[in-house]
């Protein structure tokens, strides 16, 4: 008997992963809904450094729409904005200071970039043998964001996981036990009990490569293209 193709496997993977569905729909969910407002904290540091550093303070996007100098702020700013024109510096700097402090308790971040951002994951140590990586991958998750949303994502990821290779291995282990008693002492136990223990978080890493990880990535792709083309459309071409 051959070995299933990858496209098989696969099927079978989504087969395995049926009752967890629900689990996975939120997953996704949540590594989603925090892509994106990570995207959005560039805008207060640009409120800072037009209002405050260089001086010029904000000037109201209502007044300044018939000139076109409103038009620099996107619509989900431009509230912000109003509510800051003809603000002094000190108001500035504070209501800045409060988005960024809100910012880190809720996503650990205040920027977009990887400097100033940070994640929620389990960096467990592992040797060189498969026996600690499989279990160290049998218990792991992460979340792309830290503070409060990524610890609710981390802890729903890690016992979603637990879950997958429990019942993965839990099911492997009572179809092992029906099989005839000739099979069993033909076979190499230790083949068997490596098959259960280290190959088993395979399939949970599958699911969150395959199935999450592409949603994030054409959810926040998508929302960046949004974002400039709502941001930066009216700017000439050079």
């Amino acid at each position: 008997m051959s070995a299933p193709g990858p496209s098989e496997t696969f099927r079978r993977t989504l087969r395995f992963l049926r009752p967890f569905r629900a689990r996975l729909a939120i997953k996704i969910a949540l590594s989603c809904s925090t892509a994106i407002p990570v995207l959005l904290l560039p805008w207060p540091l640009k409120i800072l450094i037009d209002g405050v550093i260089v001086g010029d303070g904000l000037a109201s996007t209502t007044a300044a729409s018939g000139s076109g100098a409103g038009s620099e702020w996107p619509f989900f700013v431009r509230p912000l904005v109003d509510a800051l024109a003809d603000a002094s510096p000190e108001r500035i700097v504070a209501t800045v200071a409060g988005i960024f402090v809100a910012s880190i308790v809720l996503f650990g971040a205040m920027g977009g970039d990887a400097r100033r951002r940070d994640e929620a994951g389990t960096p467990l140590s592992s040797g060189m043998d498969n026996a600690t990586r499989a279990e160290n991958q049998a218990n792991g998750a992460r979340s792309q964001v830290s503070g409060l949303l990524g610890w609710i994502e981390y802890r729903f990821s890690l016992r979603l996981v637990q879950d997958i290779n429990h019942r993965l291995r839990t099911q492997t282990f009572q179809r092992m036990l029906r099989l005839p008693f000739g099979d069993l002492d033909e076979r190499r136990t230790g083949d068997a009990v490596y098959r259960l223990m280290i190959d088993a978080p395979g399939v949970s890493f599958l699911a969150m490569v395959m199935l999450v990880s592409p949603f994030r990535q054409a959810i926040a792709a998508a929302f960046s293209l949004w974002l400039l083309a709502t941001s930066y459309g009216a700017v000439p071409e050079v």
